[in-house]
């Protein structure tokens, strides 16, 4: 459990850190509601599991363009990219590119 606490907050740093560094902080709600509702399912530890109602809902109004143009190479190591494109499917929004990482 301190494990995943960990993790949520290392994503969460790394992700405000790239998007203060660049000047962009008009999706950080999107970022820590991505990160409170859905890091369970896309953490590249653990099973495929599909996303709650509540993960999908954060997806569907999220501004995906800006919260993947700001993903770093390491937070890219505490997420699973092929967790991403399962659960975005799931939840009738699929993502298949994230900033320059292309998912599928």
């Amino acid at each position: 459990m301190a494990e995943i606490t960990s993790s949520r907050f290392l994503l969460a740093l790394l992700i405000a850190a790239s998007l203060v560094a660049n000047g962009v902080s008009d999706c950080m709600g999107d970022v820590n509601s991505l990160r409170e509702k859905c890091f369970q399912y896309v953490s590249a530890s653990g099973p495929m599991t599909p996303p709650d109602t509540s993960c999908c809902a954060v997806i569907k109004k999220a501004d995906v363009p800006c919260v993947c143009s700001y993903v770093t190479p390491p937070v890219r190591k505490i997420i699973s990219p092929a967790k991403i494109v399962y659960v975005s499917k799931q939840c009738g929004r699929p993502i298949t590119k994230c900033g320059s990482a292309q998912l599928d």
